[in-house]
């Protein structure tokens, strides 16, 4: 019993990481200055803007790592892309490629 309740929990976790859309993010590339835009209450925004450091789309659990910083201290967070509380993800500046 506890065996089909597992299996059943994670086929859901599944189709619902299935249905996030990734192509929002197929623009974002590791080393690029971003903006993500999350709500954080009923009329409150945060915006969080810094590197990417590791972009995962491909995964069951897609995310985007972002480090920047606050107030002096370095902060390297990962956001899943699941989130419903993501407002936007947006590239400010595109990585430099050396020849």
């Amino acid at each position: 019993m506890l065996e089909k309740n597992l299996m059943q929990t994670l086929n859901t976790v599944a189709i619902i990481n299935k249905n996030i859309n990734t192509q929002h993010y197929k623009h974002i590339k590791k080393g690029d200055k971003i903006e993500i835009r999350i709500q954080t209450g009923k009329n409150k925004q945060q915006t969080i803007e810094g590197i990417c450091t590791c972009i995962k789309k491909n995964t069951h659990n897609p995310a985007i790592t972002i480090k920047y910083k606050l107030s002096g201290i370095v902060i390297e967070q990962r956001i899943p892309l699941g989130l419903q509380e993501i407002l936007s993800v947006t590239k400010i500046q595109q990585v430099k490629k050396n020849k």
